[in-house]
């Protein structure tokens, strides 16, 4: 009996033993062809110019997830800004739900992050904008599907660890420069309603607005929790604390996004400050 239930066990663990070296093979195997048909579909619903030196998938880190490593992606623009690179990342993980990898109905993403990012977003005097970089099929594909919620990136957990971010407006005479920049998003993005949970900090944030500098250096750090309407884009400040510099600040209210701009209604409470 006792020889039977070894034989039984060494059975058992020769199978987890298999299966487990799949996992750790089958991104060796697919890795060229998945990185072929990533690079593909990007540049086929992007009209910039997308690329990335390396992508490595692992099935055992998030096991039963997949997770997902891109390194070095770039995005540069086309025609005016064609020599501009929107958005160069060191380094971009997913974690994917890896059922959903095999499905018709959408990736499930549970964690998307950026880390060592430089982003430049640019708005020039005719008004074009270098961020606008979805191609028009993509966009009349996104319009024609009436449903409420269905998104092909069902995201719970998002982070930009250490970008630097520059905003640079033509029109308006403006330049923002961010330095160092920290975001931490986490919440249910699937539902019509979801409560998010913000953590957001700057080293250096420098402002400018037709040639005067404004802002010199800030720093700023901000806590929140924000009631957010995925349907109607219209986003409510609940709970929150925010610093800039030394000042403790807070702030209630909402914003929501339209079609042609957005619309607000804001109150900022410095309760702690007298000037």
């Amino acid at each position: 009996m006792a020889k039977k239930n070894n034989k039984g066990w060494i059975i058992v663990l020769s199978v987890i033993i298999l299966f487990f070296a799949a996992l750790l093979a089958l991104p060796f195997a697919f890795r060229g062809k998945i990185m072929e048909i990533t690079k593909k579909e990007l540049n086929k619903r992007l009209t910039a110019k997308v690329d990335f030196k390396t992508l490595n998938i692992n099935f055992i880190r998030s096991f039963p997830d997949a997770t997902l490593n891109l390194k070095d992606l770039y995005i540069i623009g086309t025609d005016s800004f064609a020599t501009d690179t929107l958005l160069f990342s060191k380094d971009v993980n997913m974690v994917i739900n890896l059922k959903s990898l095999f499905s018709d109905t959408g990736y499930e993403v549970k964690k998307l992050g950026f880390t060592d990012s430089k982003v430049m977003t640019q708005v020039l005097k005719s008004g074009l904008v270098n961020w606008d970089i979805m191609r028009e099929d993509s966009l009349e594909l996104q319009k024609s599907d009436t449903s409420a919620m269905k998104f092909n990136f069902k995201l719970h957990d998002f982070y930009i660890k250490n970008a630097d971010l520059i905003y640079m407006d033509e029109q308006g005479d403006m330049t923002a420069a961010l330095d160092k920049v920290n975001l931490n998003l986490s919440g249910d993005l699937t539902a019509d309603s979801s409560l998010l949970a913000t953590n957001f900090t700057v080293d250096s944030l420098n402002f400018w607005n037709g040639g005067i500098k404004y802002a010199n250096n800030l720093v700023l750090a901000a806590t929140a929790k924000i009631n957010a309407n995925l349907n109607d884009q219209r986003y409510e400040f609940a709970d929150n604390s925010m610093k800039i510099n030394a000042i403790p600040l807070s702030l209630n209210g909402w914003v929501q996004l339209l079609d042609s701009g957005y619309d607000m209604d804001l109150k900022l409470n410095a309760e702690k400050v007298d000037f």
